[in-house]
């Protein structure tokens, strides 16, 4: 699954995954216009902070994957 992964605008350690090209209408939070990066996952995959199985659950049952980076994240 090719998924976007987008900087919240109102949170700063906040980042929203979703499948690439989709409707952005549901997430709850302003996205930065641009996605910061896109990957390519698979389930069972783990790359980049995202788990690929949790990732493409929480797509298909809400249209976004949440990551909350640890503020002091370096």
């Amino acid at each position: 699954m090719k998924l976007d992964i987008y900087r919240s605008t109102a949170t700063d350690n906040r980042h929203f995954v979703v499948a690439a090209d989709a409707d952005l209408s549901k997430v709850p939070e302003p996205l930065e216009e641009l996605p910061v990066t896109s990957i390519d996952i698979e389930e069972g995959q783990t790359k980049v902070y995202v788990s690929g199985t949790q990732a493409i659950a929480d797509i298909k049952d809400h249209g976004y994957h949440v990551i909350d980076v640890p503020a002091d994240f370096t």
